[in-house]
């Protein structure tokens, strides 16, 4: 049986590993301008070329070892897992390969979030199939689920032009797979009591004061949710791999196209990119779209700040996009 190891980043987070070479991504990432983000650039790009290695002999990954042999017919070549449980929702995520497959492997902690994670990945795949692509899930169990790996070839570069297929994939869904809905129910349930002994509190009357003043049928689409650059990449036959499918679902039109444009810009702490870049978009039509984008907005923040408050995720970059969506949002809502 393979020793496992365990691949840490700066926040001692193990790094992205799940389908293949990381490397790529180092130089995409949306660090902000100054001193320190550079060498938190330059600390991942030498923690690629040469990783600090921990081999951890906890609970969680004993217990992912001893499950190793039940999960697949073949021996066990090599593995490279992580103790994920920090998480809360997984136990461990890794690489396994055998003589005839390699795959990915996520340990959930709960079965019902096997189930979920399963049905969002089986919901990406029949609805994306096409323009994208998704890594099948070859083995699931009550707890694991095996994906096949999907070698990165390289990051998304303009010339894949990324937001014409996302129009394409939109007016698809449009035309096929939109069902209509409530404006009113376009708005997380729990939003208000979430945003309630918070500094949002002013924020989400306004929300509701604005539903109340705008509501109206609006169309929803399939949705994969976290469409950005670094949850895609090319493979070697040239096409594009979507990964991460937690938050797939029906959202309002152009919800991925929005994220593609905007959470890059998040990352940055670009405040300016509503006017700067989305609104010079060609095929941004602002008074068409003045609602859906509001409606993006609120789900954005809405998930972010449960990431927050309720989940308990402490990411160094997720009360700076928390407060670039609040700024975006109240702008919108003030207009």
């Amino acid at each position: 049986m393979a020793d496992f190891k365990i691949l840490r980043d700066m926040h001692f987070r193990p790094l992205y590993l799940a389908y293949g070479d990381y490397r790529p991504h180092v130089d995409t990432l949306s660090f902000s301008q100054g001193w320190k983000q550079q060498a938190s650039r330059a600390f991942l790009r030498m923690q690629y070329y040469n990783p600090v290695q921990f081999v951890k002999h906890n609970a969680v990954l004993q217990s992912v070892k001893n499950l190793l042999p039940g999960l697949v017919s073949s021996p066990v070549r090599s593995a490279l897992f992580y103790d994920t449980s920090w998480y809360k929702e997984t136990k461990a995520i890794g690489v396994l390969e055998t003589a005839e497959t390699a795959y990915f492997v996520k340990i959930h902690a709960q079965p019902e979030e096997c189930l979920f994670e399963e049905r969002q990945t089986r919901f990406v795949t029949d609805m994306f199939s096409g323009s994208f692509i998704t890594a099948p899930i070859l083995i699931s169990t009550a707890n694991c689920l095996l994906f096949k790996m999907i070698p990165h070839l390289r990051p998304v570069h303009e010339e894949d032009h990324i937001e014409e297929r996302l129009l394409h994939v939109t007016k698809n869904f449009l035309d096929q797979h939109a069902v209509t809905k409530n404006l009113s129910e376009a708005i997380p349930l729990n939003l208000y009591a979430l945003c309630h002994g918070t500094a949002y509190v002013d924020l989400g009357r306004k929300i509701r004061i604005w539903a109340e003043k705008n509501d109206q049928i609006i169309r929803h689409i399939p949705v994969h949710g976290d469409m950005t650059p670094w949850n895609m990449f090319v493979n070697h036959d040239e096409k594009i791999v979507l990964v991460d499918y937690e938050r797939a679902g029906w959202q309002v039109p152009f919800y991925d196209l929005f994220h593609y444009v905007l959470q890059p810009q998040i990352m940055r702490g670009n405040k300016d990119a509503l006017h700067s870049i989305l609104f010079k978009k060609p095929w941004f039509h602002a008074k068409a779209m003045r609602v859906i984008l509001t409606l993006y907005l609120i789900d954005q923040f809405y998930h972010d700040l449960a990431d927050l408050k309720q989940n308990g995720f402490n990411y160094p970059a997720l009360p700076k996009a928390i407060e670039v969506k609040t700024a975006w949002l109240n702008a919108m809502l003030d207009d």
